[in-house]
């Protein structure tokens, strides 16, 4: 019924398909040593990697060693992008 009213003036019709939602985190881990930010620096590609058909996820891993510090910042689907931060989580336990 929508349809045939916006027809009726000559508008065109309106576009029903949502937007691609696009998400980007970024992750700050303080006091990290370089050990960890090795480990998660080889582990973050890895995972993209996994997915080859899912050109869509990005990932860089900063470290800056003398302040300690690690920084991850992730874009990509939201989906995609909470499985990751799922891992980094997870390996964030494991290794630190």
């Amino acid at each position: 019924m929508r349809e045939d009213l916006d027809a009726f003036p000559g508008a065109p019709p309106l576009e029903t398909k949502l937007a691609e939602a696009w998400v980007t985190s970024i992750v700050d881990i303080n006091s990290c040593g370089p050990e960890l930010a090795e480990k998660l620096a080889l582990q973050i590609p890895t995972a993209l990697y996994q997915k080859p058909d899912d050109d869509a996820m990005r990932a860089e891993v900063i470290y800056e060693r003398e302040r300690r510090h690690l920084k991850i910042v992730v874009s990509g689907d939201p989906g995609g992008t909470a499985n990751l931060l799922s891992f980094i989580r997870i390996w964030q336990e494991q290794f630190g």
